[in-house]
């Protein structure tokens, strides 16, 4: 079924992408976005995160593939490096290095900017999607608990105007303003899970000379390898030769934003990588940081909201950007957002129907990101129950048993990128793997004994 008119709030990876899959259920979908594009790949005054490193999962790219057949070719066209995960990537985990295997999992070296320049180049080709630029929605329009449009102010003019919608979708981020403006009209807030394990990051970006070439091209240094020590940090190669550093600290263990101290940090990593790599670099731009927590919105039980209004993306569920999920999770949402909208014969009751659903999809990432997160000391936020500590001790297990079982190393590659579900690490072979880990290390034990 086709219906008139959309409206979406932020025009950012999640609006885009919104505004991709609406334009197959509306005659004209409207964007609002508070920028003012650039024309080429460049970063953005409206997204504060953006300076940092991103990572589109390998599910994420299955799931774009589908809105945009052909995007991946595009990129190759362009040179994006592709990465073959567990051979080309350098993971320190609390059971060590990563073994070096052979995966069906692949990445891209594909910067935040170039991402969002691609797919809104690909939105934009849509003819019955329009923008408006340089713009803010500053309330609703509702009328019978129905939302029915947006008042809509252009920010060079400071004019407004009334914009009607049969729906509008907020996509503006993890700072959006819709839940208030609702409770300024008598709605009470959706209830909330918030999980701050004080994480905050530090990000350059450096230009990979001419004759250096880094083997492998993309790392990972797990927080929290060494007991009491909650550093860590990412790294990798990028279009055009661009490579970006991020620093990370949990624990209230922030890396500094000053080039010794930046420094210092790189070197006081559980893995000498960052520093190694720093030192053959060029740096091309300040240091930037950042500071995040975990907050999953529960629109699916607020007693009372108005229909016709969805939320999408950070909106709804806000990750901890250090595990890589935001992209991956939008790309979900989205792809739920048109099961819903193939199934529905009319938009009434659509806002419910959307967030059950939503609150399904956004529960393994948001476990997956919790469950590590909780067990730092000063973590604000619910404790660790018996269930989460008996799971943290199992994978815990697992990840020390990757020297010894390569099988474990591919599933937690898979699983870290969504590809399988965290249950099939839980597979009979996998166990063995651990039961073979334990064997050996206790018979490596008693032949040290006996020396």
């Amino acid at each position: 079924m086709t219906y008139e008119k959309a409206l979406v709030i932020g025009g950012g990876i999640a609006g885009l992408l919104t505004a991709r899959v609406l334009s197959d259920h509306f005659a004209e979908v409207v964007v609002v976005e508070r920028d003012s594009y650039p024309d080429q790949p460049d970063w953005r005054a409206g997204v504060p995160q953006e300076k940092h490193i991103h990572t589109l999962l390998a599910k994420g790219q299955q799931l774009i593939e589908q809105l945009y057949p052909g995007i991946d070719a595009e990129w190759d066209a362009a040179n994006i490096p592709l990465y073959t995960l567990g051979i080309h990537t350098h993971v320190r985990t609390i059971g060590g290095l990563l073994s070096k295997v052979k995966t069906d999992v692949y990445g891209r070296g594909l910067s935040r900017t170039y991402l969002e320049h691609t797919v809104r180049c690909r939105t934009q080709q849509r003819t019955n999607v329009r923008f408006i630029t340089h713009a803010s929605v500053t309330e609703l329009i509702i009328a019978g608990d129905l939302v029915t449009g947006c008042q809509v102010e252009n920010r060079d003019t400071g004019d407004t105007q009334a914009y009607h919608a049969d729906l509008v979708v907020d996509a503006s981020g993890r700072y959006s303003k819709t839940v208030d403006w609702l409770a300024d009209m008598g709605y009470a807030p959706p209830p909330e899970t918030n999980i701050d394990p004080h994480m905050g990051y530090a990000s350059r970006w450096y230009h990979l000379p001419e004759g250096v070439e880094l083997d492998p091209p993309a790392a990972l240094i797990q927080t929290g390898i060494v007991p009491g020590v909650y550093r860590g940090g990412a790294m990798v190669v990028l279009e055009n030769r661009q490579v970006v550093v991020t620093l990370a600290g949990m624990n209230k263990d922030y890396p500094p934003t000053d080039e010794d101290g930046f420094l210092e940090f790189a070197r006081s990593l559980p893995d000498p990588i960052a520093i190694e790599w720093i030192e053959q670099l060029e740096p091309v731009s300040p240091i930037a940081g950042y500071r995040a927590s975990n907050r999953l919105r529960h629109f699916h039980r607020a007693k009372h909201y108005p229909d016709r209004l969805l939320f999408i993306g950070d909106t709804v569920s806000s990750l901890n950007p250090i595990y890589g999920q935001g992209m991956t999770v939008a790309l979900m949402h989205v792809h739920t957002l048109h099961d819903v909208l193939e199934s529905s014969q009319s938009l009434d009751g659509l806002a419910l129907r959307f967030h059950r659903k939503l609150a399904r999809v956004n529960l393994i990432p948001w476990l997956t990101a919790v469950s590590e997160d909780r067990r730092y000391p000063l973590t604000d936020g619910p404790p660790l129950n018996l269930f989460d500590r008996m799971a943290f001790a199992y994978l815990r297990l697992l990840f020390r048993a990757t020297p010894y079982d390569d099988a474990i190393s591919r599933a937690l590659l898979r699983t870290m990128h969504m590809i399988q579900h965290p249950i099939m690490l839980a597979h009979p072979r996998l166990l063995l793997g651990i039961i073979k880990m334990i064997v050996q290390q206790l018979f490596e034990r008693r032949r040290s004994n006996r020396v």
